[in-house]
């Protein structure tokens, strides 16, 4: 009988297999929980009632200890409500889990715990959210969690939990936890054996690159390999425009964390040209940002007073582009964007007479 003998070869295809299937091991964080008085053993501590005073302390149902936090969803209410806490100094690029066991006793109330990242983003980054509960009589685990590219900022993590009711009726809240499954080294090396899969789909790979790029940016603060593997998103997928936008939110910030405000335009540009569809409000709302790029590299340019005129000018057009966009669609509805551009579009103006003064006297 003729024994096989594996080689790395094997293993390494064997754990690449594994994680682009999702059945490799995924907590290396330990469980710690990151969030203060998790119980509500110490009332309310650390713990905010918000979109309304609806929350309270109960003493009447609880899961463990001797008290939960209750969320009152009255009749007629139009949104939800519920408590949330905020965790800071997390591990950038690390995959973080929130749990929270919630109590119903109606069905026409439903629950569920909801990660919003905080701080400043390269580009708008959305929540992540369980499962609304499915059960009424009976306490109920819910749980979500935030993939690593939610969690960013360059001074260091924060997220935010929350635990929302929406409906009418009341729901009881016990034992939320924040724990850390995974942390950024073993994402990044995951991530590196899904781009390294020889049958990965490039919409898999496209979304490994992007991850591992915004790793490299806002946790090693790698600019460099951000770079590339965004450029590689771009490659991989170029008309996907939703992946390629965040590729190309990723790029600007990189370039301009290295001040190339120049190239930074440029991304801006192309973002517009080759990613909206002129007459609608995203297309407003990238000329605005390109207007905003343009007086931005205009303000580096100075003492090249030639130079940044023709980028103030430029900015002006787009101000006024954005402007006649917004009030076509609908003035009132996109009022607060066309009195933004309006703003920019005065202090341009301004800008442009200072710079004209200021060239004149050189």
């Amino acid at each position: 009988m003729k024994l096989r003998v594996k080689t790395a070869k094997y293993y390494v295809l064997k754990s690449a297999l594994m994680v682009f299937m999702g059945t490799a091991p995924f907590s290396d964080g330990g469980a710690e929980n990151l969030l203060s008085n998790s119980g509500f053993e110490e009332g309310t501590a650390g713990w905010v009632n918000f979109w309304g005073e609806t929350g309270s302390l109960s003493t009447e149902r609880f899961r463990t200890g001797t008290k939960s936090a209750r969320i009152n969803q009255f009749e007629g209410r139009p949104h939800g409500s519920g408590w949330a806490q905020t965790a800071e100094g997390l591990e950038v690029g690390a995959i973080y889990r929130a749990d929270a066991h919630v109590y119903r006793n109606v069905d026409t109330v439903t629950a569920h715990v909801w990660i919003v990242p905080q701080g400043n983003f390269p580009y708008p980054r959305a929540s992540t959210t369980s499962e609304k509960t499915q059960t009424t009589g009976t306490w109920e685990l819910i749980s979500c969690e935030m993939p690593a590219r939610m969690i960013d900022s360059w001074q260091g993590g924060s997220l935010m939990v929350h635990v929302l009711a929406e409906g009418t009726g009341e729901v009881w809240v016990d034992d939320v936890s924040l724990s850390q499954v995974k942390t950024a080294m073993r994402q990044k090396a995951e991530l590196a054996t899904v781009i390294a899969f020889p049958i990965a789909p490039a919409a898999k790979k496209a979304q490994a690159y992007l991850d591992r790029g915004e790793i490299s940016f806002a946790g090693a603060r790698d600019l460099d390999s951000a770079l590339t593997d965004f450029g590689e998103v771009l490659r991989l997928v170029p008309e996907d425009t939703n992946t390629c936008l965040l590729a190309l939110s990723g790029v600007l910030e990189t370039y301009r964390r290295q001040n190339d405000f120049s190239n930074a335009t440029r991304v801006v540009r192309q973002i517009v040209d080759d990613y909206t569809f002129a007459g609608t409000a995203d297309h407003a709302k990238e000329v605005t940002k390109f207007g905003n790029a343009l007086v931005e590299e205009a303000d580096h340019l100075v003492p090249n007073y030639a130079e940044a005129l023709q980028r103030l000018d430029e900015a002006t057009n787009l101000y006024q582009r954005a402007i006649t966009t917004y009030t076509a669609i609908d003035a009132a509805a996109h009022k607060v964007a066309i009195e933004i551009a309006e703003d920019k579009l005065i202090a341009v103006r301004q800008d442009i007479k200072e710079y004209r003064a200021d060239d004149g006297n050189k």
